[in-house]
């Protein structure tokens, strides 16, 4: 019974999140967003260029024509089917970090636990080192491993240093 009270009770508790601090995130997720669709949209060109095709039935793909078009598919394919386990690689690792992220970013905003300045530039940096990430690990081959490190353990301090600052104003506590 309480927890329903409590279920029922949350919505008249909530804070408005400051606009800025909102308008700050939607911005840093869409470029991180535009970031994943375009490394998707690499690893599709060079499958296309290189003719192997995810699925047996995607060379009958009546689109396949247009995709090509789109996705300029004319010289360098990048590197071929390694090209692609990267582009894979990329995708994956941000599905396994952004969304947590962004997730602790809103809800600390939210519960008015992140003050604005700090949570943009916090959030401007994570966006910064992930794109640096993708980056460094697209032209892996040509270049040392230390930035792609370095750029993936800076995301994770700045996100680790977010749930850090609402841990430390809620002092972990956890109310219903």
């Amino acid at each position: 019974r309480h927890f329903a009270t409590t279920l029922v009770s949350l919505p008249q508790r909530a804070r408005p999140m400051d606009s800025t601090y909102a308008k700050c995130l939607a911005s840093c997720a869409a470029i991180l967003s535009t970031k994943t669709i375009l490394v998707h949209c690499l690893g599709v060109r060079s499958r296309i260029m290189g003719k192997s095709l995810a699925q047996p039935e995607d060379g009958g793909n009546p689109l396949l024509p247009v995709l090509k078009l789109a996705l300029v598919c004319y010289g360098s394919d990048f590197g071929g089917a390694d090209f692609v386990q990267r582009c894979e690689r990329i995708a994956k690792n941000a599905a396994e970090n952004e969304p947590f992220f962004f997730m602790t970013a809103i809800t600390g905003g939210l519960a008015g636990l992140i003050p604005c300045g700090l949570g943009c530039q916090l959030a401007l940096a994570y966006t910064g080192c992930r794109i640096g990430h993708a980056v460094t690990y697209i032209l892996g081959p040509k270049i040392t491993t230390a930035p792609r490190s370095f750029t993936w353990i800076s995301g994770a301090v700045i996100s680790l240093g977010v749930s850090g600052i609402i841990l430390s104003k809620t002092k972990g506590a956890i109310e219903l």
